[in-house]
């Protein structure tokens, strides 16, 4: 556990949200010390460039190699971008948001680098220093911590491990919501009940997450915090109905509920309705409402594989007259790789805690072809963008309904 802003937020909650600003998701979150993140971004960007070299001359030649010296390459660039993201935004939220994509591809590569014992010193002392970085971002924007079963090679988590991840994920959520609920409506009349109420419940979802990693509480704890976040919850959606829903936000509150839902299953809580959209009054749901249904995940999966091999297909025949096209075109490849695999398992019908964790290879290629594109677009559209922006808008889908932790992507080329 760390320190969360939390406790200070909610006494003095009132006068937070009435003089909040209405910029682009400052939330409730205190501005993290500009001086002192500037630099731990800085020290990102050299640990991970100083753990691509070790892999470079390492493991440069062993199976796999080249995979993960070009993923530490690419990841030196991004923290990079986060760098200059730091100087140019004090916004809170939105620098967790650009972190938490850093922070992902982060921890998967980690958890693909070879066991000790398997690989050098000098890249597991590498890695230890991005780590001991990543620890301190975290601190520094309030972030809790990565449960790293979720990214190793291991089993999928089950049982305590999965609702751990759940609750990681859910306060994620919550948090985003209230975050962009705040930037829509800060500072129209009649709508601060909403931003309470959201707030609320994202501060519970953080609580909830809390005392699952402390050891002296036991199950019926979380329980007990989790049978109040349920009228929360309906209460928020209610108060969104009634004060008008954009789309937006629409995929804010179906990305929580979907999380939502699967922690109340895993904490054994279903006898209440939760709904799973924003109405007035809420009808009974079941538990797994169709953006939960794992034969809908099937589909969007089948459908993500004709996408992949099309862009395959597509991007093949111009790969060699674009900027670092061999890279793009390996980024699409392991994609297609990655996706063939999610989709066959998708097809076995897994339920949607292991679907997460098989969807991880995915979504963790898709971030980085997403933010490799995003740099070497600069501004342009045109057809072959509009493939990858619909390859992803299927894996936010998919991202959204299996509970994958990281807030909502938000990937950096042309809409």
């Amino acid at each position: 556990m760390i320190c969360k802003p939390w406790r200070w937020w909610f006494v003095g909650m009132g006068v937070v949200l009435l003089a909040a600003p209405t910029g682009r998701g400052q939330g409730y979150y205190p501005t993290p010390a500009p001086d002192e993140l500037n630099r731990l971004a800085r020290e990102l960007s050299g640990a991970v460039r100083h753990l691509g070299d070790e892999i470079d001359e390492d493991l440069g030649q062993a199976p796999g190699g080249r995979y993960l010296l070009a993923d530490a390459r690419e990841l030196a660039q991004a923290a990079d971008e986060f760098h200059a993201a730091v100087d140019r935004t004090r916004d809170s939220y939105q620098l967790r948001r650009a972190f938490t994509g850093i922070d992902a591809s982060w921890h998967r590569l980690r958890g693909q680098l070879p066991a000790p014992g398997a690989t050098t010193q000098g890249v597991l002392n590498a890695a230890q220093g991005v780590e001991q970085v990543d620890v301190q971002i975290h601190r520094v924007l309030g972030l809790n911590d990565v449960h790293h079963e979720f990214y190793g090679n291991g089993p999928p988590p089950a049982g305590q491990a999965d609702l751990n991840r759940l609750a990681y994920t859910l306060a994620q959520r919550a948090d985003a919501l209230a975050s962009v609920l705040q930037t829509n409506f800060a500072g129209t009349p009649g709508v601060d009940q909403v931003i309470r109420n959201a707030a609320e419940l994202a501060g519970s979802a953080d609580r909830l997450h809390d005392v699952l990693q402390d050891p002296a509480q036991g199950p019926d704890a979380a329980r007990a915090i989790f049978s109040n976040m349920i009228p929360m919850a309906d209460n928020l959606g209610i108060s969104l109905d009634a004060a008008g829903i954009t789309p937006r936000i629409r995929n804010y509150w179906d990305s929580y509920t979907a999380v939502h839902n699967q922690v109340r299953a895993n904490l054994g809580l279903v006898s209440q309705p939760v709904p799973n959209q924003p109405v007035n009054p809420p009808p009974p749901q079941p538990l797994y409402s169709p953006a939960n249904d794992p034969a809908q995940v099937s589909a969007w999966a089948q459908q993500l594989d004709r996408e992949v091999d099309s862009l395959v297909d597509n991007f093949g025949r111009v790969a060699q007259n674009v900027p670092e096209g061999n890279l793009v075109f390996d980024d699409i490849r392991r994609l297609r790789d990655a996706t063939r695999n999610f989709q066959a398992d998708a097809a076995r019908g897994m339920n949607p805690s292991q679907l997460a964790y098989e969807f991880r290879d995915v979504d963790s290629d898709w971030r980085r072809l997403s933010r490799r594109v995003g740099r070497l677009s600069e501004g342009r559209d045109g057809p072959l963008m509009q493939h990858i922006r619909q390859i992803g808008q299927l894996c936010e889908q998919i991202h959204r309904v299996l509970g994958v932790p990281g807030y909502p992507p938000d990937y950096n080329f042309p809409r």
